[in-house]
């Protein structure tokens, strides 16, 4: 009878750690699938800097949807048709606040890099050539881009874009 009861007893304490094995396996399993999920998230998101006009924010990347850029409302995104040349654009009402304040030779530091801004226009939005602002370039350059002007009719757009470009400068 002690025999029987200690089999019982071995049978019912191999259950339990059969049973705990299986639930830490599936934590594991888990938190490495929660794991790779964020990391590849991490991975979709580069930041950008611009520490003379306090930007810092989280880039995400965005991609044409019938034939037009979607804008984040609260980060930045980054459009590419070519590896010389990343579009960052932003709304002025959010991240994009003080980019009017930018000045040619300051510093922006994008995906570890650091960048000086070359060029600053506000043009018509209707002048704007959307090829040669994505064409390729001799340098790795940055082009932000947000709303500037008079509201439009709609106060969902505005007659004006400002664009800042920046070449890149060094590694950080």
């Amino acid at each position: 009878m002690e025999v029987k009861k200690l089999k019982l007893g071995n049978v019912n304490y191999l259950l339990h750690i059969s049973i705990l094995i299986s639930f830490f396996c599936s934590i594991t399993a888990s938190v490495a699938l929660i794991s790779r999920h964020l990391n590849t998230n991490a991975a979709n998101f580069s930041n950008l800097k611009a520490p003379t006009i306090q930007l810092s924010s989280p880039v995400q990347k965005v991609s044409l949807k019938n034939g037009e850029l979607p804008v984040p409302d609260e980060i930045v995104g980054a459009f590419s048709v070519d590896s010389s040349k990343t579009l960052l654009l932003g709304h002025s009402s959010t991240v994009f606040h003080n980019l009017h304040r930018i000045k040619i030779g300051e510093s922006i530091e994008y995906n570890h890099l650091a960048y000086r801004v070359t060029k600053i226009v506000t043009s018509k939005k209707s002048n704007i050539n959307m090829g040669s602002i994505l064409s390729p370039a001799k340098l790795p350059t940055l082009v932000l881009m947000t709303c500037a002007g008079k509201p439009l009719n709609d106060n969902q757009d505005y007659s004006h874009r400002l664009i800042v470009t920046a070449q890149l400068n060094q590694s950080i």
